[in-house]
């Protein structure tokens, strides 16, 4: 996930957006890889979906807080149900048909 590795954000936009965010996690890359996958294999008919490892980040983060054991108190905080519908946005594409092929393949 390269194109979000940027350390420290720009001070303007952090404002912005810690003010309308309720959690920041940081994720390793496998999830990544992961959520490429299940957004590629695509289950009951869906249209394909091919995600870059930055452009996947939103379903990064719901599979991590679902999936890690360390995030699971963030199911409780962020009150997260059955009843819950999450919207995530894809914000790239292919950008790296090499490492897209590499992990789809996996």
């Amino acid at each position: 996930m390269a194109g979000l590795n940027c350390g420290i954000p720009p001070l303007t936009a952090w404002d912005i957006i810690k003010s309308g965010a309720d959690i920041s996690i940081n994720v390793d890359d496998i999830f990544a890889e992961q959520a490429i996958r299940e957004l590629y294999y695509l289950q009951g008919g869906n249209t394909r979906i091919i995600a870059g490892e930055s452009g996947d980040a939103g379903l990064v983060g719901l599979i991590v807080i679902m999936k890690a054991f360390e995030f699971k108190p963030l199911i409780k905080e962020l009150n997260i149900n059955r009843e819950s519908r999450i919207l995530c946005f894809n914000t790239e594409g292919a950008t790296d048909l090499k490492n897209l092929n590499k992990i789809i393949s996996q």
